[in-house]
């Protein structure tokens, strides 16, 4: 049991009979390879760090904002390395090493009220303050190998695998032939758009996640958000503005309604959840394509944010 479970748990909320009785009647990650499975136990690892507190208890199990929603997937995960005799402590030497980083100055008065946080470098970081200057990318500007594991993804494509033990496939003559290892399923969006990304947290261990040295703290979401959909871009005539929390979902167990419920836009595997994104998305009219990076500019935020430097604290725009 890791630390974070015996901190945590109580007979009462944490049901281990339960989680083992699911694990024999629906072992769903048995497929995976031993890489894989590693990858899986440090993804939910990380998101404890940003679930797994005081607040998260309060929250329902099946809520991925829950505290009992990563135990459990951390227990489950645990099962399975039992199950095949694999030792893991190697995966909890990383999750210790990024839980003991030293955090850094808070802002004032911050008590995880409604913001909005941009992780960047300093220098561009003072343009999103001076000047309202963002750079807008394509979706698919996100796929790209060479970005960081905590921003590289496919935001046109959202995957989730059904276990071969639970399908049947059969040909017209009726002849049933066996299914091996997972089905993918794939929902995908058929042209490429705009996008830019926020957190809703001021959270130290972002500034590693995005290497960054500073971030832009916005105390007035909605006075920013406004700002931003009236901006007089060109390139975004006819396009269709939203914003919207991200919703997180296991792609190895989704939700019963996962398929209809949620758009390839609006929802990310569960490994990005403690980033807790509020995006912003262009979507352009039919015949249209994001194409390139925009740089737009809605005027200084001076009134509504301030910077924050990862060894300085708060930093003092003058």
């Amino acid at each position: 049991m890791t630390l974070l479970r015996m901190k945590y748990r109580s007979d009462f909320d944490f049901e281990q009979d339960k989680y083992d009785d699911e694990f024999i009647f629906n072992r769903y990650l048995k497929h995976l390879t031993k890489d894989q499975l590693i990858s899986r136990l440090k993804e939910i690892q990380r998101n404890m760090l940003a679930f797994v507190n005081a607040d998260g208890n309060k929250i329902p199990i099946s809520v991925w904002s829950s505290s009992w929603y990563w135990l459990r997937k951390e227990y489950l995960t645990l099962t399975e390395f039992k199950e095949r005799c694999i030792g893991v402590e190697t995966i909890d030497s990383s999750y210790k090493q990024l839980a003991s980083q030293k955090p850094i100055l808070a802002p004032q008065n911050y008590r995880g009220g409604k913001i909005l946080v941009k992780y960047g470098k300093r220098k561009h970081v003072e343009k999103m303050l001076s000047l309202g200057e963002f750079r807008i990318s394509p979706a698919t500007a996100y796929a790209k190998k060479d970005l960081e594991d905590s921003r590289q993804d496919d935001e046109l494509n959202r995957h989730n695998y059904i276990d071969s033990d639970s399908v049947s496939i059969t040909f017209e003559d009726g002849t049933k032939i066996p299914a091996m290892g997972y089905l993918k399923h794939t929902r995908s969006i058929p042209t490429d758009y705009y996008l830019f990304c926020l957190s809703r947290v001021f959270d130290n261990t972002l500034f590693y996640d995005f290497q960054a040295d500073a971030c832009l703290v916005i105390h007035n979401p909605e006075v920013f958000i406004k700002r931003v959909e009236r901006i007089k871009h060109s390139i975004f005539q006819d396009y269709n503005f939203w914003d919207f929390q991200v919703y997180y979902y296991d792609p190895f167990e989704p939700e019963e309604n996962f398929k209809t419920a949620h758009d390839p836009a609006n929802a990310k595997d569960f490994k990005f959840a403690y980033q807790k994104e509020h995006r912003m998305i262009w979507l352009p009219p039919t015949g249209k394509q994001a194409e390139k990076p925009v740089m737009i500019r809605i005027g200084s935020l001076e009134d509504i944010a301030e910077i924050y430097t990862l060894n300085e604290g708060r930093f003092h725009w003058n």
